[in-house]
């Protein structure tokens, strides 16, 4: 690709924001990684990003789309030039869901009780943006090097609608308690980094906050 080293470059500065970048071939297959296994964990593989499934229907060239699946996972997919791939990048969320949140959607999908905490890792392995005008930016501009300009393409929302009724499945849905605990050190980790850059912000200390993000 002419753009090689761009797209490097960004997959790269997407790293350090805790976004994945994947490169979509023709033959690739969603799988678990794509929403860090929240789809496993509900028994609900089969669904793995329906929208992307049948991307070639729809997606068009030329055109950034910012996707928003059931789960609330948010998404950003383009067709590259010159060799038809597709680059997906993510999945992120905009807000935390709180704790009463998640009772209401384990209720709505018919999950355990005794299971929600399993649900609160599995969103705890998805980053967390608050802000997501810069990322947004860095997308801009990743568009205008590789179609020539910012008249030469377009951005669009596409957004599932979210699930209607029970979902849990058990016998599908049992995990290996090691991912479990893996999933609940994610959380943790991932509350301490934010809190520890949060007061960081507070005291005035810009240049250690920046560091810690890069």
């Amino acid at each position: 690709m002419k753009y090689q080293a761009e797209y490097d470059y960004l997959e790269r500065v997407l790293g350090k924001m805790r976004l994945r970048v994947m490169l979509l071939t023709r033959n690739w297959e969603p799988d678990q990684y794509l929403d860090f296994g929240l789809r496993k964990f509900l028994g609900v593989g089969d669904r793995y990003h329906r929208i992307l499934q049948s991307s070639e229907s729809w997606a068009a060239e030329n055109t950034i789309y910012r996707i928003t699946d059931e789960f609330d996972c948010n998404y950003v997919f383009l067709l590259l030039p010159e060799t038809g791939d597709g680059m997906l990048v993510g999945p992120y969320l905009t807000l935390e869901k709180t704790r009463e949140q998640l009772m209401e959607e384990a209720e709505r999908y018919g999950l355990p009780a005794s299971r929600l905490h399993d649900l609160e890792a599995c969103y705890a392995a998805i980053p967390l943006l608050r802000d997501d005008s810069t990322f947004f930016a860095m997308m801009n501009v990743f568009g205008e090097t590789i179609w020539g300009g910012s008249h030469t393409f377009t951005m669009l929302e596409v957004r599932d609608d979210p699930p209607a009724g029970r979902l849990w499945q058990e016998e599908e849905a049992d995990r290996d308690p090691a991912e479990v605990m893996l999933r609940m050190k994610s959380m943790e980790d991932r509350y301490t980094y934010e809190n520890e850059w949060m007061q960081l912000v507070t005291l005035g200390q810009s240049q250690r906050a920046e560091r810690m993000l890069g």
